[in-house]
């Protein structure tokens, strides 16, 4: 089990580092969007030299710079970022969670790395 953590987290630090790597610009190397079907963001994949890598924020949060987190109705403290290198598929760990206005998913990391391989610049969520 705990070969399996160590897995996770390795993948989460390589994931990390391929991000700060692309700098302030990572829109640029965005290969796909999630939406739900709202058209709120819910996860986005981006192109970096150690692969593709998953990338959603969860709980909620603000949307831009100038977009305040509704703590009053939502009582959050503005979420975290979850990110996963998705080269490396773990025999265990398939879920990849998310969040939207709409509130918590879950998404299946086969069904992201189809989405990438069909190369769709969007994808909308039932």
């Amino acid at each position: 089990m705990s070969g399996s953590k160590s897995g996770s987290v390795r993948r989460e630090e390589s994931a990390r580092q391929a991000l700060a790597a692309l700098g302030s610009h990572r829109s640029d190397q965005q290969q796909l969007s999630i939406q739900c079907r709202h058209a709120h963001h819910v996860a986005a994949v981006y192109r970096t030299e150690a692969g593709p890598v998953y990338v959603a924020r969860t709980g909620p949060h603000g949307h831009g710079r100038k977009d305040f987190i509704d703590s009053g109705r939502h009582g959050g403290h503005g979420g975290e970022e979850y990110v996963d290198l998705l080269t490396e598929a773990p025999s265990v760990d398939e879920e990849l969670p998310a969040w939207c206005d709409c509130g918590p998913r879950i998404l299946l990391r086969r069904d992201v790395l189809r989405h990438v391989a069909a190369r769709r610049g969007t994808v909308r969520l039932e």
